[in-house]
């Protein structure tokens, strides 16, 4: 539910919590595909995200309810640049 103090100037829910929220439904979603987060960070690896999308259908405001999808992919495990092999990283954070 959109919350007062989310709304800009003209009543509207901010641009900025848009990315907020969709920040939420990310980290969500790999927690229902089972990412082990903690396992994740501690190999050095992270969930970072390299494209946000946002495709407003009509302005969001206070107390409306609004539903936020997250579709995971091309899911790669990366360190400093360069790409890993994936079997053994994710193996470790990513559940069988």
């Amino acid at each position: 539910m959109v919350r007062s103090h989310e709304l800009d100037s003209q009543g509207h829910l901010n641009a900025a919590v848009y990315h907020q929220y969709g920040e939420h439904a990310r980290l969500e979603c790999l927690r229902a595909s089972g990412v082990l987060m903690d396992r994740m960070m501690a190999s050095g690896v992270g969930a970072v995200q390299l494209e946000c999308t946002i495709r407003f259908h009509r302005e969001l405001r206070r107390d409306d309810e609004v539903d936020v999808s997250c579709i995971l992919s091309g899911a790669k495990a990366r360190r400093s640049g360069s790409t890993r092999s994936t079997a053994a990283p994710m193996g470790a954070w990513w559940p069988s």
